[in-house]
């Protein structure tokens, strides 16, 4: 049997830990590395990737089709990332486009434009050239919505035979656990 005062300092600890795991985060820094292992996560960084600039384009391609002017359609944008990485990414695209670049060029010149597929840059420049780019982001976000819909199934494929396996491991341990004693007390019997 454990002793009880290790078991209250190790659910002290694991309290502690989670305590300040929570403060931390919230702090800028916390933010920033979070934000940054999301993005580079192995199979949940471009689900990440596709959900935020789902999202995005659909916010720029609605707001641009109804008449609202690029920049303000930007700050909503920027607000409705919850990303440290997009909000940078946005705020340093509405600083270009106020100095004059055009959208697709203010992104190419951003730090974080790594996160935005080179074959959509071309295709929001494609948009800007034929003055439709509410038109062909509406379009990148439908392509991105079923990208992220696939990437899900694949990753829930993924996960089913480790969910499978894991849950196996803790019915063979319960039962194990129920069957032991049993064992014991029919071995001490016997004797």
């Amino acid at each position: 049997m454990a002793n009880p005062l290790f078991l209250a300092f190790s659910v002290t600890i694991c309290f502690a830990g989670y305590w300040a795991y929570s403060v931390w985060k919230q702090t800028d820094n916390g933010r920033k590395v979070i934000d940054w292992i999301k993005l580079h996560a192995p199979i949940f960084s471009t689900m990440i990737i596709d959900a935020v600039m789902t999202r995005s384009m659909r916010i720029l391609s609605t707001m641009v089709n109804t008449g609202v002017p690029l920049l303000d359609a930007l700050d909503v944008m920027k607000s409705s990332s919850d990303n440290y990485y997009f909000q940078r990414l946005w705020m340093h695209t509405d600083a270009k486009i106020r100095d004059g670049y055009q959208f697709s060029d203010a992104v190419m010149t951003s730090a974080d434009s790594y996160l935005i597929d080179p074959g959509i840059l071309q295709m929001i420049r494609a948009g800007e050239k034929s003055g439709q780019i509410g038109q062909v982001c509406d379009k990148i976000s439908i392509f991105l919505g079923k990208k992220l819909q696939n990437s899900i199934r694949v990753a829930t494929s993924l996960i089913e035979p480790l969910m499978i396996t894991l849950m196996g491991g803790i019915i063979g341990t319960i039962a194990i656990a129920l069957l032991m004693p049993v064992f014991k007390i029919s071995s001490v019997m016997s004797q």
